[in-house]
């Protein structure tokens, strides 16, 4: 779809009612500004003429990165545990994740990347980071059963925050599926959805966004652990592309759901694409995946650590990948 027409779904402004709404909005003042404000930039680009769109705002992007790099951090975890967190951990997704992708709002400006060397760069720094996010969470999820048994993460108290974590994570295996896809069209380039893009209209919610740069076309991507017929009733079905975490990503796990029971079940497992990716990452990088040496180091300490938590299951990036990634290009240039 043009990317004029896509964006004609999605408000260009909201009144501060609706950006602050709820009352984990105190938890997140700052985090719910900034999304707003790459919401209005998002609706710009996406509304703007070929060759009318808007100067990247150099410094305003430096101040994001500023704020999300001593901010975002220290909420991701925090909110978990404190009275309207999970809802606030929730929203503040968008930055965790554009903190990772911010390069990949570069091509929406100039229209094209720089160099193809310059996008392959991008693109593997972002799923390493994606990557190395979501393997932390998968691994501490891995050594808290390890410790209480698989059981205790269906105990009742348990659900609100195994829903939240599982919600997070799967947006963040789906992000590497789509960097893959990505990979393989230097006109593509992903974001992931701000705040008017993925809360204000349950139709058109998405998670990210998906561009063709060059001929201007446009789709949203929402993640759901289990898509129900329900979700496929009210999506826009002309804008969003719906990917199922359990048969999409093929994210889960038989495990025994109830204490002194020997019966597994198969459940919802996110994080096993992040933690297969860590475990692909070569002992040196090089080329587009070359890290520096202190995160080479620690993404390193995370693959010996991840490695005994994977056990035989397997993951097909690249099966994955051609499945969502036929349906992705289908929409987007219909």
């Amino acid at each position: 779809m043009d990317t004029r027409e896509f964006v004609k779904a999605y408000p260009d402004s909201l009144k501060p009612g609706q950006i602050h709404s709820g009352p984990h909005s105190a938890l997140i003042h700052d985090a719910q500004e900034w999304s707003y404000r790459f919401g209005l930039l998002l609706h710009m680009l996406l509304s703007s003429q070929a060759n009318d769109a808007p100067s990247m705002p150099t410094d305003d992007f430096d101040d994001y990165m500023g704020w999300a790099k001593h901010n975002v951090s220290d909420q991701e975890i925090d909110l978990i545990t404190q009275p309207d967190g999970l809802r606030a951990r929730n929203e503040i997704n968008f930055h965790t994740m554009n903190r990772c992708m911010v390069n990949l709002w570069t091509p929406l400006f100039s229209r094209l990347w720089s160099s193809d060397k310059e996008r392959l760069s991008q693109l593997a720094y972002s799923q390493r980071t994606l990557a190395f996010m979501g393997t932390v969470y998968y691994v501490s999820r891995q050594d808290y059963t390890k410790h209480h048994g698989d059981h205790a993460l269906f105990e009742p108290a348990f659900k609100e925050i195994l829903g939240t974590m599982n919600g997070f994570m799967q947006e963040y295996d789906a992000a590497i599926i789509l960097l893959d896809i990505i990979r393989r069209h230097p006109s593509l380039t992903l974001v992931p959805a701000p705040l008017q893009f993925e809360r204000t209209i349950k139709r058109t919610n998405v998670d990210f966004i998906v561009t063709d740069v060059v001929s201007q076309q446009a789709v949203g991507i929402q993640v759901k652990t289990n898509v129900r017929q329900s979700d496929i009733n009210i999506a826009d079905s002309d804008r969003v592309v719906l990917i199922d975490g359990n048969v999409d990503l093929q994210n889960v796990k038989a495990v025994r759901t109830r204490r002194r029971q020997s019966d597994q079940r198969v459940v919802p497992w996110p994080g096993l694409i992040a933690a297969h990716y860590i475990q692909s990452l070569r002992a040196k990088g090089s080329g587009p995946e070359r890290m520096s040496t202190h995160e080479l180091q620690s993404q390193l300490r995370l693959k010996m650590h991840v490695q005994p938590h994977i056990g035989g299951i397997r993951v097909d990036r690249r099966e994955i990948a051609k499945s969502i990634g036929e349906r992705i290009l289908a929409k987007l240039y219909t």
